[in-house]
């Protein structure tokens, strides 16, 4: 009776003895003691700055650092400058967008999305070069994922579409042939519905991507560099084309705004 009862006794405490045996190797193997590098983000200083620290666990590894690239953390933390709370806020609440005083003598200003930085825009031509000054380059792939305006377009028009010459060749249909890819509409009607004029189907319009570019200025870098405004109101992008034009639709464009409420944005 007694062999009996140490047998079942014995039965029972081998598989918990092999459990406790398990976990434990299990958090043997878990442990940690190594050398973790990346970029965290100091709110203080507001900048993105490598550091490096040993971490010492029972419980595993695990990186303490978010970013492992200086690009990474900017693009999720972007550096403003010296600019008070107040400030930096408005510019927020307005980045991307052209702004006129109305109560002065309609200066037209533009705050740069990227790092809040306000632009006067002076005449056509100085508007034009700040303008293009701030842009970034984009493909020509991704530039078709934007819907384009077709609101304030002037210049001359060749093959009588609609649609000025610079902005065809800035879109690539043919500023000669009113149908670029011959299927019975023309390049103008395409556009405006969203269908492709350089052949068949829609346009890749990517509404996310869009709304991603909003308030920025895009330069077509493999063109010639053609500038397009893509206005937050729609996220539509319109040609800018020659100075006077690009000042047109800035004007068009433009955000009135009182003098009390600029005054907050310096």
């Amino acid at each position: 009776m007694t062999k009996k009862k140490n047998i079942f006794i014995i039965s029972i405490l081998v598989p918990i003895f092999v459990f406790v045996l398990i976990n434990y190797l299990d958090s043997a193997k878990a442990a940690c003691d190594d050398i973790f590098q990346g970029y965290a983000y100091n709110s203080s200083s507001g900048e993105c700055e490598f550091r490096s620290v040993r971490v010492t666990s029972q419980r595993g590894c695990f990186n303490p650092f978010p970013y492992e690239t200086m690009e990474e953390c900017l693009e999720d933390n972007p550096y403003y400058g010296d600019l008070s709370d107040e400030v930096r806020d408005m510019r927020l609440r307005l980045e991307g967008r052209i702004l006129l005083q109305v109560e002065e003598d309609g200066q037209a200003y533009y705050i740069n999305p990227d790092d809040l930085s306000l632009h006067f825009l002076g005449r056509p031509a100085d508007a034009f070069e700040i303008m293009r000054g701030e842009g970034v380059g984009i493909s020509n792939e991704d530039i078709l994922k934007i819907p384009a305006s077709l609101d304030y377009l002037r210049g001359e028009d060749s093959d009588g579409d609609g649609l000025p010459d610079d902005f065809e060749r800035a879109f690539g249909t043919d500023p000669y042939n009113p149908d670029t890819d011959g299927d019975g509409y023309t390049d103008k009607e395409e556009i405006k519905h969203g269908y492709d004029p350089l052949g068949p189907g829609k346009l890749p319009l990517d509404e996310n991507f869009a709304q991603a570019q909003a308030g920025r200025i895009l330069l077509q870098v493999e063109r010639n560099g053609e500038a397009w405004y893509v206005n937050p109101e729609n996220n539509h992008r319109y040609f800018l084309g020659r100075p006077a034009d690009a000042f047109e639709i800035m004007r068009n464009l433009g955000l009135g705004i009182s003098n009390q409420d600029f005054n907050k944005l310096d």
